[in-house]
Order: structure tokens, then C-alpha cells, then sequence
């Protein structure tokens, strides 16, 4: 296998106050990867720098073979942001229209391109949703709204796909549901997934590593002792 992802020694501070402490860790292509810890134990600030939304201060971060702060091949990385489309679910747009914005010159004034529309609508074939392809997301479940976010991101047919946190406000179905796509998308499509989440205890069985962030230090755990 291939190192997607590959941290080291990386450190980050805000003012005097230290959030990550030498953590290094490595992904590789294929791999299911959670990482757990509580609120503030540094797991916000650790995505952040991996997606190069925070400069780093000490350590490096290298993504598909190259440095962060070189690596300009973005649309190869997935990513689900906490809260996904339940902040904007009221807007009037469709499941396929939010999938079809994910393209690049995505706009309102080519939803009827046939390539465009015939990716999107696989992209929600993939996720189970393509029966809701024409409904108004906000008429969708918490659960369907992070399927479309997911499918979303597999329209740029990502190489690595983050997910933070995408259980939060989930019912436990929903929850099966999307461990059930994560598992279709790692074995299927071969996908990379890191994962923020706090729903592990009965998920083991789809995660490949599970790291721990506390007090800003990451440790692998193993799931018997979660």
C-alpha cells in the first residue's frame, strides 16, 4: 500500500497554549481511519492543518508524496465538514443540484449539461440516493444530508476522503447507514477515509486504525480497550 497521508512530529500552538505535541502518524491507501478525543483535545486544529486552512509551525505534513504547503491537487481530497448541509438544508436546491455544484465551473446555468448531470446522478447511485436526486434537500433526513455531501465529494473521485464528525444529530439507523456506505466505499471503490467521530464503540469492525488525540497527543489504540 501507499502512504496517503503522512504526519510527523508536528506541533501547534495558539498564544502560549500548545493544542498538538509531536503527533506523527501515517495513512495509507485503503485505510479507514478514525480519530477520536474530546472536545478540545486538538482534533479541529489537526484537520485544519492537513487541509492547509492553518500554516504549519513545527513538523510537516507531507499528502500524496509532497509537502503540504506545495501540494496544489485539492479536488483529490474529500471533504465533509461538521454540520454538513443541515445549517443551509432550507435553501432550494435539490440533492443533484448540490452534487453538481462540486464540479469545477459548477453553477446554476449548467444543471443541464448530460456529462455533468449523468456523474452526479452516479455519484448518488453510489451512496443509495439516486431515487432522491430531484427531492429539495430540505425534505431530506439528517442521514440523506450527509450521503449528498459524500456524494459530492466522490464526483471529484476523491483519493482521500475526511469526514468530521458526520454521525453528530444522527439517529442510530442513519448511523448504520453511513458506516455500512464507508465500509461500500473503502471495499468498492478502494476509497481512503480519515474520520472524526465519537461513534466507535459498535463500529470497530470498519475502522482499519483508530488514533486518540488527548491533551494534544496522538496515540494508536486499540478497539478491545475503546
Amino acid at each position: 500500500m501507499n502512504d496517503i497521508l503522512t504526519v510527523k512530529n508536528l506541533s501547534h500552538s495558539f498564544g502560549e497554549t500548545q493544542v498538538l505535541d509531536n503527533v506523527s502518524f501515517q495513512i495509507q491507501s485503503g485505510e479507514v481511519v478514525a480519530l477520536i478525543g474530546e472536545n478540545g483535545s486538538g482534533k479541529s486544529t489537526l484537520l485544519k492543518l492537513i487541509l492547509n486552512q492553518l500554516p504549519i509551525q513545527t513538523g510537516e505534513i507531507i499528502l500524496h508524496g509532497q509537502p503540504i504547503q506545495k501540494f496544489n491537487q485539492f479536488d483529490s481530497i474529500g471533504y465533509v465538514p461538521q454540520g454538513g448541509l443541515i445549517a443551509s438544508s432550507q435553501f432550494p436546491a435539490t440533492a443533484l443540484e448540490v452534487v453538481l455544484l462540486r464540479l469545477p465551473k459548477g453553477n446554476f446555468f449548467n444543471f443541464s449539461n448530460k456529462d455533468r448531470v449523468k456523474k452526479a446522478m452516479n455519484a448518488l447511485d453510489h451512496v443509495g440516493l439516486k431515487d432522491k436526486a430531484y427531492d429539495l434537500i430540505g425534505n431530506l433526513s439528517g442521514g440523506q444530508l450527509q450521503r449528498v455531501l459524500i456524494a459530492r465529494e466522490m464526483i471529484m473521485d476523491p483519493k482521500l476522503l475526511i469526514l468530521d464528525e458526520p454521525t453528530t444529530g444522527l439517529d442510530q439507523q442513519s448511523i448504520q447507514t453511513l458506516f455500512t456506505l464507508i465500509e461500500h466505499l473503502q471495499k468498492v471503490h478502494d476509497m481512503t477515509v480519515l474520520m472524526v467521530t465519537h461513534q466507535i464503540e459498535d463500529m470497530n469492525k470498519c475502522f482499519t486504525k483508530t488514533y486518540k488525540l488527548k491533551y494534544g497527543e496522538l496515540t494508536e489504540v486499540h478497539h478491545a480497550s475503546i
